[in-house]
């Protein structure tokens, strides 16, 4: 029933099954089972969180914390980000200091520092940011602010 819901990565069932377990041996040999017939796997967990967190509008540092903090390994985590090429990481920071700035209802001049705090607790880069802050077109999202 556990995995019906969503995928799991392999090191949240082992913290989920771990007080359950009669031995280390035992639940390694489960999880393995589990992966063999497909039932888990960090791949397809990774895949899927990292596109969730794209949607919802977080930049790759935050993405690779998150995937990190599951028990996803680095390289795993790189490749998968690497994979939302796609993803304008500039246009999805745009659209959110965008979003954000709304919110705010302050001159742009008021609200820079506030955007860039927001924009790194989403995870983008400062380089990024910058770039985003200097945008022209954002500047124009002041008047409707």
């Amino acid at each position: 029933a556990l995995l019906g819901r969503r995928d799991y990565s392999r090191q949240e069932l082992w913290r989920k099954l771990s007080p359950l377990a009669e031995s280390t041996e035992t639940l390694n040999e489960v999880l393995d089972y589990l992966a063999t017939l497909g039932w888990q796997s960090d791949q397809r967990f990774t895949s899927q969180l990292v596109n969730s967190l794209v949607r919802r509008g977080r930049g790759p540092l935050r993405i690779s914390r998150d995937l990190s903090g599951k028990g996803i390994d680095q390289s795993m985590a790189e490749e998968a980000i690497g994979q939302t090429d796609e993803i304008s990481w500039y246009e999805a920071a745009r659209a959110e200091a965008v979003k954000k700035l709304r919110t705010l209802k302050l001159p742009l001049s008021e609200a820079r520092p506030k955007l860039y705090r927001f924009l790194l607790y989403r995870g983008f880069t400062p380089d990024i940011i910058q770039s985003v802050l200097q945008d022209p077109v954002l500047s124009g999202e002041e008047d409707t602010a």
